[in-house]
């Protein structure tokens, strides 16, 4: 066998080992994870099975995701460093959505107006606490520390402006800013995925 047959052989079986590392991942408890995501080592990812991703996302390192009931992620989609989904509640995050930094996207919190302990080192029984759902839609932009608390919707093209707190659903292609969130505009609306 010639240098050339055997760096060919080599460069294959590098491949093999490469694509062997792929599948490790994407078997490592995932429900569903598409082609050509990428997580990023640092990510803290909690129940795992109750997680389905599309294809070519990225989450960057030191972002933490709790897949209490359920999350949905679409296709390439982008979660920023330090970005959270906590709560304990459900998520479905569209296609083609970019969540910036610091973004905290709460799917439950502690709840005011039941009888109940507000910390979470209480026993569960005796917390006062609910579990909602987020929608986010298609083509969406997170800015840099927003948050979005439970039982909302953000519409289709939208953009969140940064340090902003959704606390109610959102228009498609609308505009927003602001502590809470108010619409300042709209956006030229064109077909999502």
């Amino acid at each position: 066998m010639n240098q050339k047959d055997k760096d060919y052989l080599d460069l294959m079986a590098e491949a093999t080992r490469q694509l062997d590392k792929v599948e490790e991942i994407r078997n490592k408890g995932f429900k569903y994870l598409g082609v050509g995501t990428i997580i990023y080592d640092k990510a803290h990812i909690i129940n795992k099975e109750n997680i389905e991703i599309g294809s070519y996302c990225k989450i960057d390192d030191f972002t933490f995701i709790y897949a209490g009931k359920g999350i949905k992620i679409g296709n390439f989609t982008h979660l920023g460093a330090f970005t959270s989904i906590s709560g304990g509640g459900s998520i479905n995050i569209g296609n083609h959505v970019g969540i910036s930094q610091g973004v905290r996207m709460v799917t439950g919190t502690n709840d005011y107006k039941q009888k109940g302990y507000m910390s979470a080192a209480s026993p569960i029984e005796e917390q006062a606490f609910y579990k909602g759902h987020i929608e986010i839609g298609n083509n969406i932009l997170l800015a840099t520390n927003s948050v979005v608390l439970p039982n909302v919707k953000i519409g289709d093209g939208a953009i969140i402006g940064a340090c902003t707190l959704v606390n109610k659903d959102i228009e498609p292609w609308s505009v927003n800013v602001g502590v809470p969130c108010r619409k300042i505009g709209m956006r030229e609306r064109f077909e999502t995925l």
